[in-house]
């Protein structure tokens, strides 16, 4: 059994009324769709998954369609062959945020203008998302107990979509 509430408003928290884990009953966001073709539009998709998944504690996360038949439309990752911004932004939470992953606890004050969510996977690995909304790189610190020795990062911005970069030391 689940439910779908739409998550209208990126980066900011939704009513504890769409918190999944209050009640017991999963919290699916299914059929989403209506974003932009362009960088924006992936922008905003990656924020909805975000708060969506940090705030709502959704379990499950789906989108109305892979292919549209539609290089601008905003109903598909991929349109008339042409892959769009959109799919990349899902590709950063879909791919390594394993089936069986339980979100764990991250303290990063929402006034640095990025928004973090992270998962442990199954096979103990840890994937995190980060979401800059600033106009300008910022810096991020990790610490805790347990941290990997390195961090394999993926960056998107405009013009540059899910580029690998070198390898981070802890």
């Amino acid at each position: 059994v689940g439910r779908a509430k739409y998550m209208a408003h990126p980066l900011t928290p939704a009513s504890s009324t769409a918190n999944g884990s209050a009640d017991g009953i999963p919290l699916w966001q299914t059929e989403t769709s209506g974003f932009q073709s362009n960088w924006g539009g992936a922008f905003q998709y990656a924020s909805v998954i975000y708060n969506s998944l940090q705030h709502g504690n959704c379990s499950a996360w789906t989108f109305w369609t892979f292919d549209d038949g539609d290089a601008t439309g905003r109903y598909g990752f991929v349109g008339q062959g042409r892959v769009k911004p959109i799919y990349y932004a899902s590709k950063h939470y879909s791919k390594y945020i394993l089936p069986g992953a339980r979100r764990v606890p991250v303290n990063l004050p929402t006034t640095t203008g990025v928004f973090m969510t992270a998962f442990q996977n199954p096979d103990a690995t840890v994937a995190m998302v980060m979401i800059n909304a600033n106009t300008t790189y910022s810096l991020v610190s990790l610490s805790g107990t347990n941290l990997p020795s390195g961090y394999r990062v993926f960056r998107s911005y405009e013009g540059e979509y899910y580029n690998e970069l070198s390898t981070i030391a802890s």
